[in-house]
């Protein structure tokens, strides 16, 4: 998966099981497989619904990393310690933005139920104008224009997955000055929900929003961000 770790973190693909290694995730078997074998220090930093693999990365002594307070929980259920950080910025900038009439939703075609499909699809016949991020371009596509034109005209966010997804989407909309229903991180711009009345109840607070720019929020979810990365210090 290309979340541009190498980037963000500078750091070297994996070439060595005697030096400290740092994995991404836990999408793939073949990562659990490195785990077991590698010989000399693990941080697994979790980055989502990988957590919820089991590839073998609990079976040994391995530290654990996560920005998301659900993804920590998690962990944490099986008596190990999981230290939770802040979300990096992923190379995004602030960007806030003029707030226009629609709202968008992240529900990758991959998963829409998980992402709240059901949700989204009582608010469309509620009469929201709703945009949809479905996963269909690449990262580059994403960051080469096309996130621009997908939240050009929006004033609020949904990201309704149960467990974790659509951090990139909180930090992005959050830069451009955007709220965002959600319980996936706890940045300035997150706007709680447990029902569809909370996030319509969200909807309606955020339309006073439309037609304003909001750069102050733009700022604390900047400020929000993690931009040291001292949890590599091992």
């Amino acid at each position: 998966m290309d979340f541009r770790f190498h980037q963000v973190y500078q750091l070297d693909d994996y070439n060595d099981r005697e030096k400290p290694f740092v994995c991404f995730g836990g999408y793939r078997y073949e990562d659990g497989c490195i785990c077991q074998q590698h010989e000399s220090h693990i941080t697994v930093f979790w980055t989502g619904q990988d957590a919820l693999n089991e590839w073998g990365f609990t079976d040994r002594a391995c530290r654990h990393v996560t920005a998301h307070p659900k993804v920590q929980k998690h962990i944490a259920k099986d008596g190990a310690s999981c230290l939770l950080v802040k979300p990096a910025a992923f190379l995004n900038v602030q960007k806030p933005q003029t707030l226009g009439k629609k709202i968008y939703a992240y529900c990758p075609n991959s998963m829409p139920d998980y992402h709240g499909k059901k949700i989204l699809d009582e608010l469309r016949c509620g009469g929201y104008e709703i945009v949809i991020g479905d996963g269909q371009f690449t990262q580059e596509q994403w960051r080469n224009g096309r996130a621009d034109l997908f939240y050009k005209d929006i004033f609020i966010g949904l990201c309704l997955s149960e467990f974790a997804g659509g951090g990139g989407s909180i930090i992005e909309m959050g830069l451009r000055g955007i709220n965002v229903v959600s319980n996936v991180f706890d940045l300035p711009n997150c706007i709680p929900w447990n029902s569809i009345d909370d996030v319509i109840q969200a909807i309606e607070d955020q339309t006073q929003y439309i037609g304003h720019s909001n750069p102050g929020l733009a700022e604390r979810v900047w400020d929000d961000l993690d931009h040291e990365h001292n949890w590599l210090n091992i």
